[in-house]
């Protein structure tokens, strides 16, 4: 019988002929599915002493001082000072109540709590829109109105009467936070407005004696804070996003940067599930006068533990170091530490290996802005508690103007780093193997331009021994494309490139800002593609693992409006085998700089299948699946067959084409009209069949019949042979 590449030609074959009266349209089959926003949400977490959280407009932050509220304002607004609510005092009547002012907070969900008596309780609870503050009462002694006195600082300077009876913090005539009304409620749910006024430095919150001298313990006196300013669809601050998928908690955890201000850059994150449900928001790194920029997230199959890196800095003017964070699994622990400070130089733009193989073993690579310059690395140990352990500085480059380091996510032993730099009048991409402890293999290879001047912001990713590289190519001004270039490991060099092609390379039209991830059996690689005069969308598209062959059609993320910044990651990165890969991107608001909205579409390496049943099977009991799904590009396609025949030692695996093609019959057995088949010797009453589908865009609705058939003891179904036994007859169609 035929061989299964000789099957696969027959199938091809047929395909030619049968593709256009039946094929579906590849559009319908792009396997990915959109996102919810990232930035709309609210987190709190463990920081030092205190608690830092956030909201969608919003930061604050919790200590033995009160709450420092801070809003949000975008990096073309003023820094503001915080808005600072420190309890001052708590009066029944004439009766002061007994208080612990310097109170640590302690952490209930996204609840900062204050005890400040065995019988009050101040709580802050945190919404997407605002903290909600609160003043729990089990008891009170004496009688009469209910005042709780807070000192204000910072932005509460600047209180005004609001229109709602609250307070409105103002600064140059711009409301920036709102501290709303008094409602009192006790045990039975009973109501009263109280009032709220501003009383020299202290905000004074009131409640009526005819109300709490009535009131059924425990009661709550209970005003909102909120930025007044809430963000909306073209109001948005945040840019610079970055993805990994942690295998552990099956999800995304998502990092991007937000501009609170002209002087303040904070790194968030935030995680997201396959089904498109949102965790909290938390931030990773938040330092008033700061900024925080550039982040990138790796995760770590062996201790369910994620590093983040990022740039930090107080102004462009001075030098940047690299800063880490260790997230734990559930978010809740965030544990910063230093990979480069400003005795290493001006550093900028990390990147970090993470590692599939569970061994907690990776590099950091980050750019030297300052003489002498260059690309440096720092190798990593990060074990179940603590920090990492870091290597020596090592460098990889000492090219002045080399910048932008990016390194693979993929691969189990062998890393590779890709950078830019210009060693004369053009940039060139560069590449350098290096493994997971460190150590430099071989020598940096060159990629030079083949079309015109610049290559620029390189990407690239692998399995350690094949790797895909994908950077701008500029043809000229205002005309980038993007080209993908495969290289492979001889042993103990990269040698020259095994085989480029043009991903996007319209003649007048920008693509620009690649990635690329490896999924498992493709690679997917995504850019921005211009539009328009400052409009630009992003699209996305799979390649083979070998040869760069376009392995599906090219999509546009299915979003409205400008486009920017692609941040692409593979679970098959963190060690999963499922194809899923996660495309962030911000939806600018503005082009300049890009802040707006984070967005996403979950990625999937070939489209779901669930494959009909044409006719039933007859005889012993057999079971036939598809193994995978009959995407092109799958490597790993095929089928499996069992039967309950202890006798059956022979199978056969029957192909036909056609859905509608009618089945054979043979007695009560209908059997598929078969145009190929392949033998196969049972072994434990099971065996499979690989049917490797390649990157061809013509299979792309090739509709398949396929049947498995077993000889063994006697069944009398078929006249014709009276052992045999068949399965189901299944169809389904090669997708894409």
């Amino acid at each position: 019988m035929n061989s299964h590449q000789n099957l696969f030609s027959s199938l091809s074959a047929l395909a030619f002929v049968c593709a256009l009266p039946v094929a579906q349209s590849p559009v319908s089959t792009a396997p990915v599915v959109a996102t919810p926003e990232l930035q709309q949400g609210h987190g709190l977490r463990a920081d030092g002493e205190g608690l830092l959280g956030c909201g969608t407009d919003y930061l604050v932050r919790f200590d033995r001082f009160g709450a420092h509220f801070t809003p949000v304002l975008g990096s073309s607004a003023l820094a503001v000072a915080p808005l600072q609510l420190a309890l001052q005092s708590i009066q029944r009547g004439t009766t002061m109540l007994s208080c612990d002012l310097q109170d640590a907070p302690a952490l209930a969900g996204d609840t900062a709590i204050y005890d400040r008596s065995p019988q009050v309780r101040e709580r802050y609870e945190l919404r997407d829109a605002g903290m909600e503050q609160s003043f729990v009462f089990d008891a009170l002694p004496g009688r009469g109105d209910l005042v709780v006195r807070c000192r204000l600082g910072g932005l509460g300077e600047l209180a005004v009467p609001a229109a709602d009876g609250g307070l409105d913090f103002v600064r140059d005539g711009q409301r920036l936070v709102h501290m709303g009304t008094v409602t009192g409620i006790d045990h039975h749910g009973v109501r009263a407005r109280g009032t709220i006024r501003r009383d020299g430095d202290c905000v004074e919150l009131s409640l009526p004696a005819s109300f709490v001298d009535r009131a059924a313990f425990p009661l709550v006196l209970d005003p909102f804070v909120s930025n007044a300013l809430p963000i909306s669809a073209t109001a948005q601050y945040d840019s610079a996003s970055h993805v990994a998928w942690q295998a552990q908690e099956q999800r995304w955890l998502c990092v991007f940067q937000r501009s609170v201000s002209n002087q303040q850059t904070d790194v968030m994150i935030r995680s997201l599930n396959p089904n498109g449900l949102l965790g909290a928001l938390v931030p990773v790194a938040s330092v008033a006068g700061t900024f925080s920029r550039a982040p990138r997230i790796a995760y770590h199959t062996g201790n369910n533990r994620c590093l983040v890196v990022y740039q930090q800095g107080t102004s462009e003017f001075t030098f940047h170091t690299i800063e880490g964070a260790v997230v734990d699994g559930n978010l809740a622990t965030v544990t910063p530490f230093q990979v480069a400070g400003t005795t290493f130089g001006n550093c900028a733009t990390p990147d970090l290996s993470g590692d599939p193989t569970g061994a907690g073993q990776g590099v950091i690579v980050y750019a030297v802005r300052s003489a002498p310059g260059g690309i440096r690395l720092r190798s990593y140990t990060l074990g179940a508690t603590g920090v990492p352990t870091l290597g020596a500085q090592v460098t990889v480059s000492s090219q002045a103007t080399a910048a932008r380091p990016r390194v693979s996510k993929s691969a189990a032993v062998r890393l590779a780093v890709t950078f830019e730099a210009k060693p004369n009048v053009y940039y060139y991409a560069f590449l350098q193997a290096v493994s997971r402890t460190g150590v430099l293999q071989g020598s940096t290879v060159t990629l030079v331009n083949p079309s015109g001047p610049d290559l620029r912001r390189p990407d690239i990713d692998g399995d350690g021994n094949e790797f895909l590289m994908t950077c701008e190519s500029q043809r000229g001004v205002g005309d980038r494309d993007i080209r993908i270039t495969q290289w492979n490991w001889s042993g103990s060099n990269f040698n020259l490139p095994t085989v480029s092609a043009d991903v996007a390379a319209t003649i007048g039209q920008d693509e620009s800002n690649p990635t690329v991830a490896l999924l498992g059996t493709k690679y997917a690689v995504a850019w921005e593609q211009a539009t328009g005069f400052l409009a630009s969308n992003v699209q996305m598209r799979s390649y083979s693992r070998s040869g760069c062959l376009t392995c599906g059609t090219q999509v546009a993320v299915p979003f409205p409006g400008l486009q920017r910044e692609p941040a692409l990651a593979s679970s098959f990165a963190s060690g999963a085998s499922d194809g899923m890969a996660m495309l962030l991107f911000t939806q600018a608001a503005v082009p300049f700089p890009p802040e707006g909205g984070i967005y996403g579409c979950q990625w999937s390496t070939h489209a779901p299948v669930t494959p009909t049943v044409l006719s039933p099977g007859c005889g012993s009991g057999m079971t036939l699946s598809l193994v995978g799904s009959p995407g092109i590009g799958n490597s790993t396609f095929g089928f499996a067959v069992s039967t309950t025949d202890p006798q059956a030692t022979l199978s056969a695996f029957l192909f036909g084409i056609g859905l509608s093609t009618p089945r054979l019959p043979c007695g009560t057995c209908l059997i598929v009209n078969a145009v190929a088949a392949n033998l196969a010797v049972l072994s434990g009453s099971a065996e499979s069949y690989p049917l490797p589908l390649p990157c061809d865009q013509s299979l792309i609705g090739l509709p398949i019949q396929v049947q498995a058939a077993t000889i063994g003891s006697v069944q009398n179904v078929c006249p014709a042979l009276g052992t045999l036994s068949v399965s189901q007859a299944l169809g389904f169609a090669v997708v894409e």
